[in-house]
């Protein structure tokens, strides 16, 4: 019997880079993503081609595969909550369509967990610092992979890189309180009064 619901997938550029252990932005795999992938590959013939790299090999691949989406959002620019449903839509596809070692499926699912339940997440700022986070290592993960230099465990938060981050999404936050304070303070309604 056909589902009920019919479940929208990532793009086909986003499923190779992944079965090719190359990062991709979560982006993909959020709902808004995947509704992306659908509508542009509605308007894509398939019959037309780009040139792809393979294995140190051009080759012509469906445009498709090596053509990003124009809409992408970049990982520290998501909500919270399109990170929690990417990450799972990720995971899921990792474990069921490509043939990554279980070790690497389960190190990228337990560090997400510990963002999620991390407690500088209940501070202010605090889930913006852990996405500005999580954009930076999961990418350096992936990074690591392809190169072969030996992945880290990414499972394991780096509390001092994780104060740096915090440190300068605060005094982003802080100059853009300052800009915000001085245009209202310079507009007609502070000049009059």
């Amino acid at each position: 019997m056909v589902d009920d619901v019919v479940s929208l997938c990532p793009s086909p550029y986003a499923t190779c880079k992944l079965k090719d252990f190359e990062y991709v932005e979560l982006y993909y795999f959020t709902p808004e993503g995947c509704r992306d992938a659908y509508e542009n590959h509605q308007t894509q013939h398939e019959e037309l081609l780009g040139l792809a790299n393979v294995e140190g090999v051009l080759s012509f691949q469906p445009l498709a595969v090596v053509k990003a989406l124009k809409n992408v959002v970049q990982d520290s620019d998501l909500s919270w909550r399109q990170m929690l449903m990417a990450k799972s839509s990720m995971l899921d596809f990792l474990q069921t369509n490509t043939r990554w070692p279980s070790k690497h499926i389960q190190a990228l699912a337990l560090f997400f967990v510990c963002l999620e339940t991390h407690p500088m997440r209940t501070q202010p700022y605090g889930e913006e610092i852990l996405l500005h986070y999580q954009a930076w290592v999961h990418c350096d993960w992936y990074n690591h992979l392809k190169w072969g230099t030996g992945a880290f465990n990414i499972s394991l938060i780096n509390e001092i890189q994780l104060q740096a981050i915090s440190n300068e999404v605060w005094q982003q936050r802080k100059q853009s309180d300052e800009a915000e304070v001085s245009f209202f303070c310079s507009s007609r309604y502070c000049s009059q009064n």
